[in-house]
């Protein structure tokens, strides 16, 4: 099982790829825009998103996605975060993979008992649980929320939380 964990953001997004428990591979992405309207930015950024994130899929055959979930009342970016957001989660759906989204807290609290804890604490978490992950100065702290959250997602699987999704995606829903 090959999971792809995102800390999603406008301007940033962390991200780790865990098979098993090995992290194979980790980076950021930095989708960017510069024309002015809105609706331009966030079709330019979830265009980056998708140029970059979809290859992964194939590469590392992805079959789980773990994401953070932005708070609805925080960020001023946040309708460009979650359209960077959505573009992950159509990848998650087009490939059929099983998914998770996590809050902060309840990512913070699984990789490091403490809800509320650091960037610090989660940097340490992360060197904690792979001990041969580089010490490589001024890397965005977003590279290491995006694989704590693949962390804290293996854990919920282990604790049988990770919710029971269907790989079948030509299910009708219908309604009839």
């Amino acid at each position: 099982m090959t999971l792809l964990s995102v800390d999603p953001g406008s301007s940033k997004m962390g991200y780790g790829i865990h098979d098993g428990d090995k992290l194979v591979h980790w980076g950021i992405v930095t989708p960017h825009s510069d024309r002015k309207t809105f609706n331009n930015q966030m079709n330019d950024k979830m265009q980056q998103v998708l140029w970059e994130f979809g290859p992964l899929f194939k590469k590392y055959e992805i079959d789980q996605v773990a994401w953070e979930i932005v708070p609805v009342q925080t960020m001023g970016q946040r309708d460009l975060i979650q359209s960077c957001l959505s573009t992950i989660k159509s990848l998650t759906f087009l490939n059929a993979c099983t998914y998770v989204g996590l809050t902060p807290m309840q990512m913070k609290k699984l990789v490091t008992g403490d809800s509320k804890a650091s960037k610090g604490e989660i940097r340490e978490a992360v060197f904690a649980h792979f001990p041969e992950f580089p010490v490589i100065d001024q890397l965005p702290w977003d590279v290491y929320d995006g694989i704590a959250v693949g962390i804290a997602a293996k854990k919920l699987r282990l604790r049988d939380w990770w919710p029971a999704v269907s790989n079948d995606v030509t299910r009708s829903y219908s309604g009839a």
